[in-house]
C-alpha cells in the first residue's frame, strides 16, 4: 500500500499553481483528448466539448482495456507542439512510451475514481517520467486529491 507521505514528492510533476486542464486553448489549437477511464466516457465527453466550445480541433482517442496508445495515435501524440494540449481522462488505463516525446504546450490529467497506486503511474507517464509539468484536476468521482498535489479540483474547470 502506498503511504499519503510519500505524495509530496509528486507535486514537482504538477502544475503550480494550478490551473484548469483547458486554460489557454484556442481557436486553432489542436487537442487530444485521451479517455483512459475504466467505465463510460462521460469525462472525456466534458474535455472534449469543452475543447470545441474554445474553437479547437479534437481528437479523441480511447484506450481499451489492457492495450496501450500505440501506432498512428502515439506517433501523432509524441509529434505534439507548442500549440497542442494533450488532456487524459481518467487513470485506469496505461499510455506508452510515446509520453517520452510529446512537447505539447498544455498535458493535463483529470483524476477519476481509481486507486492512489494507478493514478500515480498516469501521472508519472503523462510527465514524460519528470520531462514537463501536467495540470492536475479531479472529477466529481475521484476521491480527493490531498493539497500536497497542486490541482484544480472538481467543478472548478
Amino acid at each position: 500500500m502506498l503511504c499519503r507521505e510519500v505524495l509530496p514528492r509528486y507535486a514537482a510533476l504538477t502544475v503550480d499553481p494550478p490551473r484548469a486542464p483547458l486554460d489557454g486553448v484556442e481557436r486553432g489549437s489542436r487537442v487530444f483528448v485521451i479517455d483512459a477511464c475504466e467505465a463510460g466516457s462521460t469525462l472525456a465527453e466534458v474535455l472534449e466539448a469543452n475543447a470545441r466550445d474554445r474553437g479547437a480541433t479534437v481528437t479523441r482517442i480511447h484506450v481499451a482495456a489492457g492495450r496501450v496508445i500505440e501506432g498512428e495515435a502515439a506517433d501523432a501524440l509524441a509529434a505534439t507542439g507548442e500549440r497542442d494540449a494533450i488532456a487524459c481522462a481518467g487513470c485506469a488505463r496505461p499510455l506508452g512510451d510515446w509520453t517520452l516525446a510529446a512537447g505539447a504546450a498544455v498535458t493535463a490529467l483529470v483524476a477519476d475514481d481509481v486507486r492512489l497506486v494507478t493514478f500515480l503511474e498516469r501521472l508519472r507517464e503523462l510527465s514524460g517520467q519528470g520531462r514537463r509539468r501536467v495540470r492536475l484536476a479531479c472529477s466529481s468521482a475521484a476521491p480527493r486529491l490531498p493539497p500536497s498535489l497542486p490541482h484544480v479540483a472538481s467543478g472548478s474547470w
